[in-house]
């Protein structure tokens, strides 16, 4: 119940044991605009230690506006010194040639969905799409 620890000689045992693991799913819902989450296929994190990964899967209604692609509900806020950069894609949509980058605001448990360098992504662009996005982040 301590956790794991790696090696067994020199130094402190605490600086080499693995105390901090968590797993599980968490539950996004959109910031602004219109858009609407049809289902929530699959949301999860893994977190160990400092470090968070959340994957994300889920199907979008076809009502959004021209605000940014954001959602809310991470599992664990990021710090205010920092974003972190992920991943994403989706399956239909007026989008569906572009890179898309998934970030994590720092000081905020929020993601948000960019077009690649060019700036927010437009939730009319993916609305009726499913999105899929993995980011990993520290806290």
């Amino acid at each position: 119940s301590g956790g794991v620890v790696f090696g067994t000689t020199g130094g402190s045992v605490s600086s080499k044991t693995l105390d901090d693991y968590e797993f599980g799913t968490w539950s996004p819902a959109v910031v602004g605009g219109t858009l609407t989450i049809a289902t929530n296929v699959k949301s999860t994190y893994v977190k160990v230690g400092s470090s968070v990964t959340i994957q994300c899967y889920i199907n979008l209604n076809n009502d959004g506006d021209t605000t940014q692609v954001k959602f809310s509900g991470l599992p664990f806020a990021a710090p205010t010194h920092g974003y972190a950069l992920g991943v994403a894609m989706n399956g239909a949509g007026s989008d569906m040639v572009s890179n898309k980058i998934s970030r994590v605001e720092a000081g905020t448990s929020n993601v948000s969905i960019y077009k690649d360098a060019s700036g927010g992504l437009q939730q009319v662009a993916i609305d009726g799409s499913y999105l899929i996005f993995t980011t990993s982040y520290e806290v």
